[in-house]
């Protein structure tokens, strides 16, 4: 299963051979602290990724 993310300008490309969950996808990366959004819609660390899909990561940003 492929899919594609992006994080800012960058851009890259994923291969898994089983189905995987954000949160999955956050640990292998070791990345913390971002939105996942796919198709305008912000996702939770449970929901399922599909083959080819496109995923944008945001930075949480908080100042004061």
């Amino acid at each position: 299963m492929k899919i594609f993310a992006k994080i800012g300008e960058n851009s890259f490309e994923l291969e898994f051979s089983k189905d995987i969950t954000i949160n999955d996808i956050l640990n292998l990366l070791k990345i913390k602290d971002v939105l996942v959004v796919r198709n305008g819609e912000i996702l939770s660390d449970d929901d399922l990724i599909y083959e080819n899909e496109t995923l944008r990561l945001v930075p949480i940003v908080s100042g004061g």
